[in-house]
């Protein structure tokens, strides 16, 4: 299922002004405390994540340290209470609500519609901009073309982000409601692309494939899978070969997923090893693309370039996954 639209980590915010190890190592059971640059830890920490940042403010002292844990703030609040450790703090608070968006072409077009529609106030993304908001009330929302089932690193945002003067769970809810118009309006079209990939092997190894394929459109956020199953082409007269088909609902536009298409039709050795073609509007897609001049271009280098770009964009954990396949994919059927 295509994301467009989760929230971002919770923020607890601890100042203290003593010097006292038991705060820090009553924390550092749940994690690890670091000096880890507070954007960055913002921007890596997953949805369900809580980040605690701990102001080491007393005398000489002015350090700022992180702490990740997936203990939900009011567990940690507890933990310290029934700790006694009430009164090494000084002050406690938490930063805004923070949610992330999805969006593919025009972003500042829908993000100007989503401000009016939210009366939000712009502002350069930044960690600090969730500071700048009301905390009983306010949301920070930013903005990334890229997928969301993975971290983002600070390039993959959007400059601008939109401070939001209403409840977290009002905000989240009206973007997901709202997820699949405010992208059609970046694109500039209502309409997505329905494509089929349609999957040949000669060797039979057809499960393998379809899990290999569904690995990249999960990993990359492709799109929705609205269904699937076998049927036959003719190969040529009076000869037909099974085929499996699956049908992608994407916002990209078909010669993107001819690349991904590609680039799993090779083995990291330059073989092939499967035949995916892709039809949008009932017209196989060429797989040079827009390089139609360029057609003395080797087919299997451009596929390795492909690829490499597809593999560079997996999450680590998927990567693997999709390594792990490979591997089976190297192995003869018996």
């Amino acid at each position: 299922m295509l994301s467009l639209v989760r929230g971002g980590p919770k923020i607890l915010m601890i100042e203290t002004t003593r010097s006292d190890p038991r705060l820090e190592e009553r924390l550092n059971r749940s994690g690890t405390l670091s000096d880890t640059d507070p954007a960055a830890a913002v921007d890596l920490a997953g949805e369900e994540a809580t980040l605690v940042f701990l102001f080491l403010s007393g005398e000489g002292q002015g350090q700022l340290k992180v702490l990740s844990t997936p203990e939900p703030p009011e567990t940690v609040l507890c933990d310290l209470i029934n700790q006694h450790l009430t009164d090494l703090v000084d002050h406690v608070t938490t930063a805004p609500g923070m949610v992330v968006m999805r969006l593919l072409g025009n972003l500042d077009q829908a993000i100007d519609r989503i401000r009016e529609d939210l009366q939000g106030e712009p502002s350069q993304r930044g960690w600090g901009s969730r500071l700048r908001c009301a905390v009983e009330t306010g949301t920070v929302v930013y903005f990334t073309t890229q997928p969301l089932n993975r971290p983002l690193t600070p390039e993959d945002f959007h400059p601008e982000a939109l401070i939001v003067h209403q409840p977290y769970s009002t905000v989240l809810t009206h973007l997901r409601g709202k997820a699949m118009d405010y992208l059609a309006l970046a694109m500039g079209t209502p309409d997505w692309n329905d494509m089929e990939v349609r999957i040949y092997d000669a060797e039979d190894r057809y499960d393998l494939h379809y899990r290999r394929l569904m690995t990249a459109v999960e990993g990359l956020d492709l799109g929705v899978v609205l269904g699937e199953g076998w049927g036959k082409d003719q190969a040529m007269l009076l000869m037909s070969v099974p085929v499996y088909r699956v049908r992608l609902f994407t916002p990209l536009p078909p010669e993107e997923i001819k690349k991904v298409a590609l680039a799993l039709e090779y083995r990291e050795d330059g073989s092939r090893c499967v035949d995916l073609d892709v039809f949008a509007k009932g017209k196989k897609v060429p797989w040079t693309g827009d390089r139609k001049a360029d057609r003395a271009s080797s087919r299997n280098g451009l596929a390795l370039e492909y690829r490499r770009d597809l593999f560079g964009r997996l999450s680590p954990e998927t990567r693997e996954r999709a390594a792990a396949l490979e591997e089976e994919l190297a192995r003869k059927p018996s």
